[in-house]
């Protein structure tokens, strides 16, 4: 079952790539497995061609807004962006917040809308406010063909250490007159 699963998603089947992702996230499906089905050539890093990115600063900054127009700009330009936007958890469900989610309005122009893929994870029982399984997803929607990965932190800042990581590249984002003069 998970081989025909993680192979439909390879081929582009975005149900398969959530229950993928799903499976990944709660212990089902291993980097492992997917690595078997998959072209691992294709995670060949070069310092010149970087594939993920995590886009972190403190609450309330303009993450989700900077992140809404790099998905508009790099998906008009042909990429297929994938969203990992990392979401406190419910204390109700357990689940993520969702709160990232309604500042993506890139996901609704109908001409990029295909290249983008946005998954809100929930931070759960992590120490940090990413997930140590995110790097596994984030090499299973490389080799899943998607070009650029963007990670959205929490909102954390200077504490956020383990996007560093897990990314390519990092972005800090900072608003005007916050902390001090150093």
């Amino acid at each position: 079952m998970n081989e025909q699963l993680i192979i439909d998603a390879i081929n582009g089947n975005r149900r398969s790539v959530a229950r993928t992702l799903s499976g990944l996230e709660n212990g089902h499906i291993t980097l492992g497995q997917i690595r078997q089905i998959a072209d691992i050539s294709m995670l060949a890093k070069d310092n010149d061609n970087w594939r993920s990115i995590a886009i972190t600063g403190a609450p309330g900054v303009g993450k989700s807004c900077l992140i809404d127009k790099l998905l508009a700009n790099w998906a008009g330009t042909g990429l297929k962006v994938a969203l990992l936007a990392i979401d406190p958890s419910s204390p109700r469900t357990g689940g993520a917040l969702l709160g990232d989610r309604v500042r993506i309005t890139a996901i609704d122009l109908v001409d990029v809308k295909d290249k983008i893929y946005v998954r809100s994870i929930a931070t759960r029982k992590s120490s940090g406010s990413v997930p140590l399984i995110v790097s596994d997803m984030i090499e299973f929607l490389i080799l899943a063909g998607w070009d650029k990965v963007i990670i959205e932190t929490v909102g954390s800042g200077q504490a956020e250490v383990r996007c560093a990581a897990i990314a390519d590249r990092i972005v800090v984002v900072e608003g005007p007159a916050r902390g001090d003069g150093v």
